[in-house]
């Protein structure tokens, strides 16, 4: 949303959710300053966003990520249809990766779908609106599956990030991780935990009370 904003020459407003807020704060003072933009080409807002969706004309644009009722509520707010502001949303995406039933086990297109699972469920913690959520694999090869996802994420240490050997933070906080957690329990009853562990063992030092899940599925 921010390059393509810049590239058009417009000023960007960002507002972060406030789970996150304070890493995009920390990421914002970062881009200032490294003088790399023209002042006022990116402002921040923290916080509430008060009455500034009502500031706005017919040459702004909004962009949101988020849940769909959320972005029903702004779509409907009524200076954005009496002005035709533009409004593009990101929402409830429920993203998934199928392996083809002509894929066997051994193939080359089986261990790129295991390295992909693998990726999207350790980097940033698996916590971005396009990480995969489903695996949806043939009958056939299911337990082969499972086997090696399972072989794969037992090599990813959790840890201190800034650690070479460190393949997956936190997550964002303590509020995310009961998130997190809290839902893996509503699949108790209809699914079985076939990688993951309520305590993971951490690399580097001081991590007491982090937000830490180990890769779970």
């Amino acid at each position: 949303k921010l390059a393509p904003t810049l590239l058009a020459g417009m000023p960007a407003i960002v507002k972060p959710a406030t789970v996150t807020g304070y890493l995009a704060e920390a990421a914002f003072r970062m881009i200032l300053e490294s003088g790399c933009l023209p002042d006022g080409a990116v402002q921040f807002v923290s916080g509430r966003l008060g009455p500034l969706l009502d500031k706005l004309g017919p040459q702004d644009a909004v962009g949101f990520t988020g849940s769909a009722d959320t972005a029903l509520a702004l779509r409907g707010t009524p200076n954005l249809l009496r002005h035709s502001v533009r409004f593009a949303a990101e929402q409830d995406s429920l993203n998934a990766t199928i392996l083809g039933s002509d894929v066997a086990v051994g193939d080359p297109e089986f261990d790129l779908f295991v390295r992909e699972v693998v990726s999207e469920i350790t980097a940033k913690a698996g916590q971005k609106c396009t990480a995969i959520r489903r695996i949806l694999v043939p009958q056939g090869v299911r337990g082969p599956m499972a086997e090696a996802l399972s072989a794969q994420l037992a090599k990813v240490t959790l840890g201190d990030p800034r650690l070479k050997e460190v393949g997956m933070g936190a997550l964002a906080g303590a509020a995310q991780k009961r998130d997190v957690l809290d839902t893996c329990a509503l699949f108790a009853d209809e699914a079985r935990c076939i990688v993951g562990t309520e305590a993971p063992r951490l690399t580097g030092d001081d991590l007491d009370g982090g937000a830490w899940v180990a890769p779970t599925i």
